[in-house]
């Protein structure tokens, strides 16, 4: 029973990632002004942008080769007991803070609900 809870809260954040990855700007400032500004955090690592490494694979199935580079921008914060991580295509660093921040806060159960 705790590895198939393990794999739900896996499959769970990594969709709740996904979300806040692809979501926008505006979007996650309209968030956080509703809820009255950002939550007290400690930034672990701040927003810094670099590339990777895009690959693909010939015909979806067959060997893998690189298709070229992306920008990203990562950020790492804490907040209380839950540390928040973000990667964000692009350069706004802003989103990829806030995007750590939110997902610090998916994974407290006291504020799970408020922020789904």
């Amino acid at each position: 029973m705790p590895d198939t809870l393990f794999t739900d809260l896996k499959s769970l954040r990594s969709n709740w990632m996904s979300v806040l990855a692809r979501s926008t700007q505006d979007d996650l400032n309209r968030f956080f002004e509703q809820k009255g500004g950002l939550p007290d955090h400690h930034i672990m690592k701040a927003a810094e942008t670099g590339t990777v490494m895009v690959e693909a694979r010939a015909g979806g199935t067959g060997q893998r080769f690189n298709t070229g580079e992306a920008t990203v921008t990562r950020c790492v914060v804490r907040l209380g007991s839950h540390m928040g991580f973000s990667y964000a295509l692009g350069r706004d660093k802003n989103h990829a803070l806030y995007a750590a921040i939110l997902d610090a806060l998916l994974q407290d159960p006291a504020h799970h609900h408020a922020v789904m």
